[in-house]
């Protein structure tokens, strides 16, 4: 506990009990100084401010040499662990047992052991015939035994723009125990905060001396932090061992936030086309200075013409540097526009403290393709003569990057153009197979000789097992002319022919005979 003495307790005290201190002036000489100090405990860690009383107290009543003149005070550090921050302080002329009354201010450092310190005053004055003497007294003052405490920082990984933990070793450098201990940590910046406060207290129990306790903190940096020293200050309250309250000195940690977590998008490659689905893909580089765990690729976008199949792409644990690669199907429909187009990426991954943490938006651009047809048709054979029946032949040709299966083509048509088998079918097409697909076809007799358009569509699955409706093709058949024939139909004409031959040779037999 703190010690204070009355003020007129002190003096008495000083008057009686003979001086420790050692003099450069000789027994008889007068004056004779003596010094207290009204409130002699000093509490460490901290500045502590001095009132040191003076007397001036000569050894004898005689009128010969009573009064100092020109008085000056001195304070020195001597043997003491303290820094004494006061230099000289000039007190005047002192006469016979008169009091003056001088202050110092000493800074106690955190660990000072307990104990009695003596404070060196070299006091200086001058006699009536000039001369100049010092004497050097004790400006006594006492470190209690009690509790305190060091605090240092031990890491942190709180970064810019982001939350993270701080953790603080504190340690007990005091002599005595302490109980119900809590220990405070306080901002006073607003670039860093305890959530929405700028403190936040540890519960930590009975500390014993030379104990060191551990304590973390949760603390967001602003995006407007730096990385640089921050300067966070800490007290611990408790309990002494009297079962009074308690709080230690002011004690000071230094933080540093890490820097934010960056990462980048390169190699991005796209087979994206109006119409199909394709793959966009990348890389994906941690450019931060400490692992992104669990990390995965969050494609990102609004767009209604662009559908990704998957939205999320796991990419696992990245160190420091190191890079991933990553795809993603997107179906574009054919109201997509062909053209530059923007997509987005975000990294969601876990820190070193296993919080989940998501990057900033990371921007790509790449180009989405024309529409282009499924297939490629070619007619082998177009033609049907008016009246009559004929065989549709068209060559079909995947143009697709990927295989299509279960291939159905309907023919449709209109008068005077018709068919009684309009549907063929291919279980298979490889990127770039052809196969010849053949129908029906007739042409009434009133048709014109002309071209008429007949049209086929697919039906189809995808490489993802999708079905899928071709676009319309349109393809032109050519009606000919009927071909020129006899007017009479060819068995009565070859009977005649024949009862001709027959009559020719009767009269030639009758002739002959």
């Amino acid at each position: 506990m703190t010690r204070k003495r009355l003020f007129t307790l002190a003096v008495v005290l000083v008057l009686v009990v003979p001086s420790l201190a050692t003099a450069t002036v000789t027994a008889q000489e007068d004056p004779n100084f003596k010094v207290f100090v009204a409130e002699d405990t000093v509490t460490p860690g901290q500045v502590n401010q001095l009132t040191i009383s003076m007397v001036n107290t000569p050894r004898d009543l005689t009128d010969r040499v009573t009064r100092a003149r020109n008085v000056k005070v001195e304070f020195r550090e001597g043997k003491t662990p303290f820094t004494v921050l006061t230099g000289t302080k000039v007190i005047g002329d002192m006469r016979n047992n008169e009091f003056k009354t001088v202050t110092a201010r000493v800074r106690v450092p955190t660990e000072a052991p307990a104990g009695r310190y003596c404070i060196p005053m070299d006091i200086t004055h001058e006699f009536d015939i000039k001369d100049k003497l010092t004497t050097t007294k004790c400006a006594w003052v006492h470190v209690e035994e009690r509790a305190r405490f060091q605090a240092s920082t031990v890491g942190s990984t709180v970064p810019v723009d982001g939350t993270g933990t701080v953790t603080v070793e504190v340690t007990n450098v005091g002599e005595e125990r302490a109980t119900n201990a809590s220990v405070t940590l306080e901002s006073r910046t607003a670039d860093l905060r305890f959530g929405q406060s700028a403190t936040a207290s540890r519960f930590v129990g009975s500390w014993e001396p030379n104990e060191t306790k551990t304590v973390e903190y949760e603390i967001t940096a602003s995006e407007d932090a730096e990385t640089r020293s921050y300067t966070l200050y800490s007290r611990v309250n408790y309990k002494d061992t009297d079962g009074d309250d308690a709080t230690s000195s002011q004690l000071t940690v230094g933080m540093t936030p890490v820097p934010e977590q960056t990462f980048e998008v390169t190699n991005v490659e796209s087979t994206l086309r109006a119409g199909e689905e394709g793959t966009l893909s990348g890389t994906v580089t941690n450019e931060g200075e400490r692992p992104a765990r669990n990390a995965v690729v969050v494609l990102q976008t609004s767009s209604s013409t662009v559908t990704p199949i998957e939205t999320e792409y796991a990419v696992g644990t990245l160190e420091p540097g190191q890079s991933a690669d990553f795809d993603f199907a997107i179906e574009a429909t054919s109201d997509a526009e062909a053209g530059p187009r923007q997509f987005s990426f975000v990294v969601r991954y876990r820190d070193v403290d296993d919080e989940q943490r998501s990057s900033d938006t990371l921007d790509v651009r790449t180009t989405i393709a024309e529409q282009r047809d499924e297939f490629d048709l070619e007619p082998v054979n177009a033609t049907v003569q008016v009246g009559s029946s004929s065989r549709l032949e068209v060559r079909v040709t995947n143009t697709l990057d990927e295989p299509v299966t279960d291939v159905s083509a309907k023919l449709y048509t209109e008068s005077p153009l018709s068919s009684d088998d309009d549907e063929a079918f291919v279980g298979r097409l490889e990127p770039g197979q052809s196969t010849t697909f053949v129908f029906d076809l007739s042409a009434s007799g009133s048709a014109l000789v002309k071209a008429y358009p007949v049209q086929l569509d697919f039906r189809y699955e995808d490489a993802g097992g999708d079905t899928q409706i071709s676009d319309t093709y349109q393809l032109p058949v050519n009606v000919m002319p009927r071909e020129q024939q006899s007017s009479f139909p060819l068995p009565i004409v070859g009977g005649v022919l024949l009862l001709v031959i027959v009559g020719a040779g009767v009269v030639l037999y009758r002739r002959r005979n």
